[in-house]
């Protein structure tokens, strides 16, 4: 457990102390590429016993791309021939060594380096975004669910053209996330409905289908997993339609809370930001059915990463803004005993701010902290114990 609790310590305090405190693009940079070699390096040396289906799934997939030549990969005997991004990528592997451990490391790698590279251009705080993925499992999910984690590295791409409403690129991104893992196919109608605003007919119709699908989840599942034989592992009864527990949804519960409330000085700072506020919703609700049906909470997955861009933005609307700052200035400059006056009420104002941002950063972090708590305990990704490559059994 010690590993991932130290790299999510050394991205928040290292993060806060180097970029927080001294903000320049140069830093948030450095501190990025640091972060990112830690977590690759961590995810190329560990030990196969790190991770869950390793063994019977990735494993067993790279040794038979090994043995067959290239046509096979868009043959129906392939399992993933609807996703062939994941079989071209274990097949240029397998030209360099057939070694599986490789394969695995190779996967985590590319996902991370994507997710970074995502945050690198895309996020209003890069250092806090780093953080959130250390600290909120998915860095943990880089190392298991390999294919939907590189889909949804892929589809992250998207969201910004869906925040500018660019249909092409958007679908276009998301289908080649759908051909590394189908499930992601999902956003392709999440553009019709991710703008929409948050009002009195929004919010009754999701909180409306979130309880209709709490009522009728099994029938609904029961007749799909009837109907499309490839989700038949999903069929009432099984595992995958057992509830989760109340710690697995509370944080991502209280996330939602905070960003439903920051809504109007996120939307203020910026009003492409109801594409996140939207996604997170969808996220949340997800996670309420997940109590009923662990199913569920895979889906969820898929929209949470969007944290990595909302905390962010939550948290920079709460700063003043450069327009109020050079107000500011202008105001504290002035001979004029008004506007010196003005200057120090101001003055206090952004001070008691200040208190409440760095007051609510803390709690925030603090909340995170105990989530990675409890998914290392938990260890339903089969995390837990960290070990490399040269630890025995290796």
């Amino acid at each position: 457990m010690a590993p991932y609790v130290i790299l999510a310590l050394a991205a928040g305090v290292g993060g806060y102390l180097f970029c927080e405190r001294k903000p320049s693009r140069k830093r948030e940079l450095l501190f990025l590429a640091v972060m990112t070699a830690a977590m690759v390096i961590m995810a190329l040396i560990r030990n196969t016993t790190v991770g869950l289906d390793y063994e019977w799934v990735y494993k067993n997939y790279f040794l038979t791309v090994c043995e067959k030549d290239f046509s096979w990969l868009f043959t129906r005997e392939n399992l993933y021939w609807k996703e062939p991004v994941y079989g071209l990528l274990n097949y240029a592997v397998s030209l360099f060594t057939r070694n599986p451990v490789i394969l695995a490391g190779v996967v985590s790698a590319l996902i991370i380096l994507l997710r970074m590279a995502f945050v690198a251009r895309y996020s209003s705080s890069v250092w806090l975004s780093v953080f959130i993925y250390a600290s909120c499992g998915f860095f943990g999910y880089s190392m298991c669910t390999l294919r939907q984690e590189l889909g949804i590295s892929v589809a992250m791409f998207a969201i910004p053209f869906l925040q500018r409403k660019k249909p092409l690129p958007y679908f276009a991104l998301i289908l080649l996330a759908g051909i590394c893992h189908n499930s992601l196919l999902v956003f392709l109608p999440v553009y019709f409905v991710a703008n929409w605003p948050m009002n009195k007919i929004t919010l009754p119709l999701y909180a409306g289908g979130t309880l209709f699908l709490l009522l009728f989840s099994e029938p609904i599942i029961g007749w799909f997993t009837d109907h499309v034989e490839r989700f038949a592992m999903y069929k009432p009864g099984t595992y995958f339609m057992q509830g989760r527990s109340f710690n697995t949804i509370f944080v991502p519960l209280i996330f939602f809370i905070l960003a439903f409330l920051m809504r109007g000085k996120l939307l203020e700072r910026k009003p492409e930001n109801i594409v996140l506020l939207n996604l997170y919703t969808y996220a949340a609700a997800l996670f309420v059915l997940a109590a009923k049906n662990f199913v569920f909470q895979r889906l969820a997955l898929m929209f949470l990463p969007v944290l990595l861009l909302l905390l962010p933005e939550i948290f920079q609307s709460m700063k003043p803004t450069a327009q109020q700052l050079e107000i500011l200035g202008r105001l504290s400059e002035s001979d004029k005993p008004q506007e010196r006056q003005r200057a120090a009420a101001l003055r206090k104002r952004y001070q008691e701010d200040a208190g409440l941002y760095n007051a609510a950063l803390g709690l925030v972090m603090g909340g995170c902290m105990l989530y990675l708590a409890f998914l290392l305990s938990a260890n339903t990704l089969g995390l837990v114990p960290y070990v490399t490559l040269w630890s025995a059994g290796a």
